[in-house]
C-alpha cells in the first residue's frame, strides 16, 4: 500500500483501501492455517512453510495497525481497556 499515501488521497479512501486489504492479508493467513493442518490442495501444500504463516500473522497485525493509525485509534488504550474487561469476565 505504499502508493497510498497521506494528502494524495482523501483520509476514507486511504481507510477504505486499508479496510480491504486487512481482508486479502486475513484470508492469505487462512490459507496458511489450511496448509499448516494439510488442509489444502497438493500443489498449496507442496510450497508450505512455517516461515510463510508467520509472515501472514504479522502481515494481518501490521495492517491492522496501520487502520488503526489512519483512524487515529489508540491501540494500546483500547487493547488495555480490552484486556481488563476480558480479565474481569474470567475472574469475576
Amino acid at each position: 500500500m505504499s502508493n497510498l499515501k497521506i494528502g494524495v488521497l482523501p483520509l476514507f479512501c486511504i481507510i477504505l483501501a486499508q479496510t480491504v486489504k486487512i481482508s486479502e492479508e486475513l484470508g492469505e493467513l487462512c490459507s496458511e492455517v489450511l496448509a499448516h493442518n494439510s488442509l489444502q490442495r497438493k500443489e498449496k501444500l507442496e510450497n508450505y512453510n512455517e516461515a510463510n504463516i508467520q509472515e501472514e500473522f504479522a502481515d494481518v497485525i501490521i495492517t491492522t495497525l496501520l487502520l488503526a493509525k489512519s483512524m487515529n485509534i489508540d491501540v494500546e488504550k483500547v487493547l488495555e481497556k480490552k484486556i481488563e474487561k476480558i480479565n474481569k469476565f474470567w475472574n469475576g
